[in-house]
C-alpha cells in the first residue's frame, strides 16, 4: 500500500486499546535487540540515517523504536481521553 503525503487517518481509541499491548511488547523486542531504553536521545543515536530506512524500505530496528515511542505515548493518551489519534503522513 502507497500512502500518498499529506494524507491524514484516524484510529480510534478502541483500535488503540486492541494494538496497545502488542506494540509495547513489539517495542521491548526491538529495545532489547538495540540493547537500549526507551528514550528519545539512546533511539535516535541508534537510526540509520538514509531514507531507505525512514520510509521503511529497508528493515531499521532503530526507526522501529523511534516511531514506537511516539505512538505508543499517542494510544496510551487516546484509551486515557477516548479520543482517537490522528495520523499524518
Amino acid at each position: 500500500m502507497a500512502v500518498k503525503y499529506d494524507e491524514i487517518g484516524k484510529i480510534s481509541p478502541e483500535v488503540c486499546a486492541s494494538l496497545l499491548p502488542e506494540l509495547k511488547k513489539y517495542q521491548q523486542e526491538i529495545l532489547g535487540r538495540l540493547g537500549i531504553a526507551d528514550d528519545a536521545e539512546e533511539i535516535s543515536s541508534r537510526m540509520t540515517r538514509n531514507s531507505a530506512a525512514k520510509y521503511g524500505w529497508k528493515r531499521d530496528d532503530g526507526w522501529h523504536a523511534y516511531c514506537l515511542h511516539d505512538l505508543i505515548i499517542a494510544f496510551e493518551k487516546s484509551v486515557g481521553t477516548q479520543t482517537p489519534v490522528e495520523v499524518i503522513w
